[in-house]
């Protein structure tokens, strides 16, 4: 809603309810299968890890919920990411790897989580290795409330999708000799960078496409 030049968020736009619905599922699971890779791949080697984009409903808000790592950690201490980890040998696929971490992480059962699919892996630091996103719905949570994991958590918290689209709320950093760039999302608790970050703006094209208008402007596919 626009007045005198300046725009308004109403309340029902604001609550981002109607990316809940089945017609709004059937259309991202079918823009998931176009997400291009951001690897060009040079080998044929399967993500080692895979982590759950939990979309959930925080005060009739739909939301994307996020971890902040314990900086007791020895890796990516104090980051902000998804819940997730490495795949073990006892998982059947990487869905199972990312439900079985979430429930590690957060607490949330893995029966709990209505999976909407996968994405394409996107590529990490480390030398021809990748994590797997899964997208899937926990429903409405209460975050003071989730088990968190000692040692390898410090914080859960919700960032709305209507936060996560505004335009003031996007940045990006330019890698110009490496040539390529990468998101950064303001708007929460904590700033949103890096592989997370990727895989936020990726999700946010895909459920959201009519409202997250913010685009990277230098960018080129990482080859590893």
């Amino acid at each position: 809603m626009t007045e005198r030049g300046r725009t308004y968020v109403t309340a029902s736009e604001k609550s981002f309810k109607f990316v809940l619905s089945s017609r709004n599922r059937e259309r991202a699971l079918e823009a998931l299968k176009r997400i291009p890779p951001l690897r060009a791949r040079t080998s044929e080697k399967e993500p080692s890890a895979a982590v759950l984009v939990p979309l959930c409903t925080v005060s009739d808000e739909v939301s994307l919920l996020y971890t902040l790592r314990s900086s007791d950690l020895r890796l990516h201490r104090g980051e902000v990411s998804f819940p997730g980890g490495g795949r073990d040998s006892n998982d059947d696929n990487l869905v199972t790897t990312a439900l079985r971490e979430t429930e590690e992480e957060l607490g949330i059962h893995q029966n709990k989580v209505d999976v909407w699919g996968m994405m394409p892996s996107v590529p990490t630091r480390k030398q021809d290795s990748s994590v797997a996103p899964c997208i899937g719905y926990i429903g409405s949570i209460d975050v003071p409330s989730l088990k968190l994991q000692i040692g390898e958590v410090e914080e859960a918290f919700p960032v709305p999708l209507w936060a996560l689209c505004e335009p003031q709320n996007f940045r990006y950093t330019q890698y110009k000799q490496a040539g390529y760039s990468l998101p950064v999302f303001l708007g929460g608790k904590h700033r949103i960078w890096g592989l997370t970050a990727i895989i936020t703006y990726q999700v946010l094209c895909v459920l959201a496409p009519q409202n997250f208008t913010s685009r990277v402007k230098f960018a080129h596919r990482v080859r590893i």
